[in-house]
């Protein structure tokens, strides 16, 4: 059996002396290299004899004197038994220092956020880390780590199409389909919130008002023929309906215009100020029976009336119905402005 070293560059070559060994040893020194050979040391295998299966060299050897505080000197050794390949040894290091010290311990109970990392974790635990020095002792860090995750948020919202949705860090236009979007908030460097929208379309409602009156009065302020686009309010949502006016406007010779005393409706009710800002009084010369008010959608707006008085509080065209004592049912037209 023989034994191979090579020896580190750092070692005092002229100091080499062998110690002892468990078997007669011959050994051999050129330069850096040494060479153990075991003749005839016939060792039994280590099932029937683990003890005497084994077989040592102990030799000694000095560093050189102008070595460098806190060197590495490695060594390994390679075994051959016969004529088989060798059997390398482990690696042993050793660091040569003038004094031991003992290694600094460094506490650290912090947090970070989700997508960040500290000494390479990731997720919220206890660690020990070994910080290797080069000149210096060791310094072990006992890391108490917290990992916080965003919040999240689920909201359902409804948008008017056309209109802006404002986010943290965008702007996107309401479509006629509904947007999923998720919007990401910071704080620093570290995402804080993540908000999950689902944004649902609302459309206004477009209507065309063909209408004629006599001159002397107006329909939302105009009083020349023409075509006028007015906006306002919705009944049923946030949007912002467009009504199309087409007005006609008759002169007040017109036979249109000239009251007739036959003309039931026109000598019973009369309902003014029309259009008006929501206060309507009914004038009328026989007893009303009933009234009904109802929206553009034809829903019933029930409406307490005192005295002949009522107010509408949402702008829009409405129609009331008022039926007289002699059962006498008229329409007419509601305009609110608001």
């Amino acid at each position: 059996m023989i034994i191979t070293d090579t020896l580190d560059s750092n070692f005092d070559l002229r100091s080499f002396h062998v110690i002892g060994s468990s078997h007669k040893v011959q050994t051999e020194q050129i330069g850096k290299y040494l060479s153990f050979n075991f003749r005839n040391i016939w060792l039994p295998d280590s099932i029937s004899n683990k003890e005497g299966s084994k077989g040592f060299v102990y030799f000694r050897i000095k560093a050189k004197d102008d070595i460098e505080e806190c060197t590495v000197m490695k060594n390994k050794a390679d075994i051959y038994f016969d004529f088989n390949p060798p059997i390398t040894t482990n690696t042993v290091s050793n660091t040569l220092v003038s004094f031991i010290c003992e290694d600094v311990i460094q506490k650290i109970d912090t947090t970070i956020c989700t997508g960040e990392n500290l000494y390479g974790y990731t997720k919220s635990g206890n660690y020990v880390i070994r910080l290797n020095k080069e000149k210096t002792c060791d310094t072990l860090v006992q890391l108490k780590l917290k990992v916080n995750p965003p919040a999240t948020n689920y909201y359902s919202k409804n948008i008017c199409e056309g209109d802006t949705i404002v986010l943290s860090n965008s702007k996107i236009r309401m479509t006629k389909n509904a947007l999923s979007v998720r919007d990401t908030i910071f704080r620093g460097k570290c995402i804080d919130s993540i908000y999950s929208y689902l944004f649902l379309p609302l459309f206004a409602k477009k209507t065309v008002l063909d209408t004629t009156i006599c001159e002397g009065y107006d329909v939302f302020g105009y009083n020349q023929s023409g075509t006028y686009t007015i906006t306002m309010a919705s009944l049923t949502n946030q949007c912002i309906d467009t009504l199309q006016l087409l007005l006609t406007i008759l002169p007040k010779e017109d036979q249109a215009c000239i009251t007739s005393t036959d003309n039931v409706e026109l000598d019973e009710i009369t309902i003014f100020p029309n259009p008006s800002s929501g206060t309507f009084k009914i004038n009328v010369n026989k007893a009303i029976k009933s009234v009904r008010i109802s929206n553009s959608l034809g829903q019933l707006v029930p409406i307490p009336i005192v005295d002949n008085l009522f107010q509408l509080n949402e702008s829009g065209i409405y129609l009331i119905e008022v039926t007289l004592s002699n059962m006498h049912a008229i329409r007419k037209k509601l305009i609110v402005l608001k």
